[in-house]
């Protein structure tokens, strides 16, 4: 559960438009609607399962490559640093969303 919220979040990140405060700041909006989205069909699942699933599918998907995007090998420009930026938004996103969710919290 939550791995489809993964993809929605980490897009927008991996393109350079979200940095990790405005991740911080639509997460909780997205993973409510999720929720609401799967009660509305009758599956309600606990809210801290699919922030978990949430939270390890970010991980595996974009979290190993975050900090190098293929463009690493481009001269380096305004753009390159804003993407490199945005994407270390998500790296600190993504480790603080396991912390929070871990089952040693």
């Amino acid at each position: 559960m939550g791995f489809d919220l993964g993809q929605l979040l980490a897009g927008r990140a991996n393109d350079g438009l979200l940095d990790g405060p405005t991740l911080d700041m639509l997460a909780p909006a997205c993973l409510s609607a999720y929720l609401d989205g799967l009660q509305d069909v009758g599956r309600p699942i606990s809210p801290a399962l699919v922030r978990r699933g949430f939270a390890i599918s970010m991980a595996f998907q974009s979290g190993l490559s975050a900090l190098f995007p293929r463009e690493l090998d481009e001269p380096v420009t305004s753009n390159l640093r804003a993407l490199i930026h945005a994407r270390a938004g998500m790296a600190r996103f993504i480790v603080d969303e396991l912390a929070a969710t871990s089952l040693h919290a």
